[in-house]
Parts: structure tokens; C-alpha cells; sequence
């Protein structure tokens, strides 16, 4: 049968060692782990993490990864499954295939990729922006800034210019 996965959670693992300190916790936080066996008398199940190390757990409340899952989502709120763990091992997905921005709806969230991104802010990739829906290209700072201007200018056009803004918020690094 194929491989069934589980978000793994270290706060419901039991025995875990001082090598898997905080750390190590935050580290496999919500990592897809692969079932290897599930002790229903006991409540309990093992589970194989991402590094190969084995785990126990707690099988109550374990939450199934769904497969749209495991390859990351443009825009989260697709998920069919959406939950805390979900939206990070998404975040977390997309980050490590290089693609820093994720749509939650209307909203554009951008994780530091602390890398140069070559083409990530050129000529070439803006003008792909210019003038297209949002869903039409992957998550990008330009397609809102594309999506503010056109709003802009058709405001500004219709004679009865209304205020706009746009909400810049987060952490610099």
C-alpha cells in the first residue's frame, strides 16, 4: 500500500532525547512524517521524519497530508485541508523550491530568501506582470503592484478619484 503521511508535531511525540532539543523541534515542526505503524491499544504510532529519524507519537488528532500538500500551493487558501500545519509546511515547501512569495487570497506573503534571486525583480519578469489577473502567473510583489496601478488609473479615469493604499507589514532583516 502507498505511503501514508502525517504532519508530524513535537508536542505530541513521546520520549524524545536531549538531542532533539527546541531546536530540532522547530526544525521538523509540522514535517510530513511517513507511517510505519500505527499501535491502536496503545493510542500510539511511529513515525519516520524527512532525516529518516524514527519517532513515537500520539496517534490522537494526527493529521493526514493530503498530496497537494507535499508539492506547495500558489495560494494557500486552495488547500483543501487548510490548518496552522498546512500553511507552514506550504510556506516551508515553496521557500526551499525558491519561490519566496504565496498568495493567502488577496494577500501576498513573502519569506526572505537571505540569496541573491537573479531575474527575481528585472525588466523582463515585471513586464510579464503588466497587465495580467493576478492568477495568471505565479505569486510576485508585482502582481499587486501591477494590481494597485491598474486600479489607479482606472479610478483616476473615471473622474472620481477615491483614496487608496497599500499595506507594506513584516520584519526586515
Amino acid at each position: 500500500s502507498p505511503l501514508q503521511y502525517f504532519y508530524f508535531d513535537p508536542q505530541v511525540a513521546n520520549d524524545l532525547t536531549e538531542d532533539q532539543d527546541e531546536d530540532w523541534q522547530d526544525l521538523n515542526l509540522f514535517v510530513p512524517a511517513s507511517l510505519i505503524e500505527h499501535e491502536d491499544e496503545k493510542a500510539e504510532a511511529l513515525l519516520r521524519l524527512p532525516s529518516n529519524e524514527v519517532v513515537r507519537v500520539r496517534s490522537t488528532g494526527l493529521m493526514k497530508v493530503e498530496a497537494q500538500e507535499m508539492e506547495g500551493v500558489n495560494d494557500i487558501l486552495h488547500l483543501n485541508n487548510f490548518s496552522e500545519m498546512s500553511l507552514i509546511h506550504t510556506l516551508r515547501t515553496r521557500y526551499h523550491q525558491d519561490h519566496i512569495y504565496t498568495w493567502v487570497g488577496p494577500i501576498l506573503v513573502a519569506i526572505n530568501p537571505y540569496k541573491w534571486a537573479p531575474g527575481l525583480y528585472s525588466v523582463n519578469t515585471m513586464m510579464k506582470y503588466n497587465n495580467k489577473s493576478e492568477s495568471d502567473l505565479p505569486p510576485h510583489l508585482f502582481a499587486i503592484v501591477d494590481t494597485a496601478y491598474q486600479s489607479f488609473i482606472s479610478e483616476v479615469g473615471s473622474g472620481k478619484p477615491v483614496n487608496q493604499s497599500i499595506i507594506i507589514s513584516g520584519e526586515s532583516g
